[in-house]
This record gives structure tokens, sequence and C-alpha cells, in this order.
């Protein structure tokens, strides 16, 4: 169970779905039943490679459940350093997670508070406002202090070929 923390401490998990025991790097553990050996294994290799579609139906498609409070920032996790070809919709690059305090004068994370949602494909950017809507309605007071930034990941070279069709359809 300690090695199931690692991953999503602070992060409320669906209990009835197969994510909340997925490790950094896509592992699971897997138990030896005859000699009670743990080892980590590719979910994929375990799981099946659509087990994230079984995932999404055991849990209602929600495999992560919206924390009712924040996460402290003692057990929130650092966002990664993503630079390279990012671009914003204004064609601007930006290197992340800089962006999220580029206005904040005081470069103090504890006086801002980002929200970055990412989406991988359609289905997941017609999620998107399951997350956002209600983020921003419990800080409308404060919206000085608060934004949100939507990450959609498109891979590949014939998505990289359709990139101006993509953002212009996200700018709307």
């Amino acid at each position: 169970r300690k090695e199931m923390q690692k991953r999503n401490e602070g992060i409320v998990m669906n209990a009835n779905g197969l994510s909340s025991q997925v490790l950094p790097g896509d592992f699971i553990v897997k138990t030896n039943p005859r000699t009670g050996d743990k080892k980590m294994v590719q979910i994929e290799r375990s799981m099946g490679y659509f087990w994230d579609l079984k995932d999404l139906r055991d849990t209602g498609e929600k495999p992560v459940i919206s924390n009712t409070e924040l996460i402290p920032i003692e057990k929130a996790q650092v966002f990664p350093l993503l630079d390279g070809d990012l671009k914003t919709l204004t064609d601007e690059e930006v290197v992340l997670p800089n962006f999220f305090t580029q206005n904040n004068r005081s470069k103090d994370p504890s006086a801002e508070c980002t929200l970055v949602v990412i989406s991988f494909n359609e289905y997941g950017n017609k999620m998107l406002s399951s997350w956002t809507d209600p983020f921003e309605q419990a800080f409308a007071q404060d919206w000085n202090r608060v934004k949100v930034v939507c990450l959609s990941i498109n891979e590949g070279r014939v998505l990289s070929m359709l990139r101006y069709f993509i953002a212009n359809a996200s700018k709307r």
C-alpha cells in the first residue's frame, strides 16, 4: 500500500478504479499468489492495453475525484519543468511552470493559485468544464489571484500538420 501512496498523495482517487493503483511510469505492483513476492510491472502488461477504458467504465468516467479542498503545500507535487515547443493559442513560446507565475509580481506561489487541466484527446477536452467550472465558481471573489490553464497535448506528425486548425478550434 505504501508504494501506491507515492503517486496519489493528496489527490483523491476513485477506489472503484485501477488508476488508484498506478505508480509513476505507468507501473503497477503485482503479487505472486504462490510466493507472495511483489514486483512492479507495466500496467498494459498486467491489465491489458485498454485498461483505461475499463477504468473509465468502472468509475463512472471519474477515475480521479475532485478534492473538496486545496492540497496542502507539503503534500502537493511540484509541476515538472516543460520547455521546448510549447506555445499558447497566441503563438507565444512558454516554459512551464514559469508561465503560471509570470504575472505574480511577488513570485510567491502561495499568493496565486493555478488550476492546470490537461487533455490528451477530444473526450478529455469535453470533460474539462466539469473541473474548471466548479473551480471558477469557488474562487469567483478572488479571481485576480486565481487562473485556469488548459493544456491540450497533441502528438504525432499528422496532428502537427493540423496544428493551426486545432488551435483555431480551441480559441472558439
